[in-house]
């Protein structure tokens, strides 16, 4: 068109742009469900910001559980006296199969926890 009342395709409409924030705004986003941002982190994981983040954390605790056919597995990280301990739970599919022990988990074992439940913790005065 020639005349100055022709908008190009990629501009919306201010009836478009209405609808995008109500849709923004709205709770009805994903089913009445509102998406939830978690912070990303990017601390380093020293072994000196490792002990500072058991000694900050005492009595921090987390339960991880697996279940397959033949076995089922229940994990219970516990942070005690600056050391991440964990208590491992389950049986399988023999008879004589239950087991129940607790161990002081290593360095990588740590790192892996940390790194994985790091929203989860208290990281108040770590750089």
């Amino acid at each position: 068109m020639v005349d100055g009342g022709a908008r190009r395709q990629s501009e919306p409409s201010n009836t478009e742009n209405h609808r995008i924030e109500d849709a923004k705004n709205s709770s009805s986003i994903m089913g009445g469900r509102i998406p939830v941002l978690q912070e990303v982190y990017t601390m380093r994981l020293t072994k000196e910001v490792r002990k500072k983040l058991l000694e900050q954390n005492e009595g921090f605790q987390r339960k991880t559980y697996f279940e397959s056919n033949n076995s089922h597995n229940t994990n219970i990280y516990t942070i005690t006296n600056g050391q991440l301990t964990v208590r491992s739970k389950g049986d399988t599919s023999w008879s004589d199969s239950d087991y129940d022990e607790t161990y002081v988990c290593d360095d990588a074992q740590t790192h892996r926890f940390l790194r994985k439940n790091l929203s989860h913790l208290n990281t108040d005065g770590i750089d």
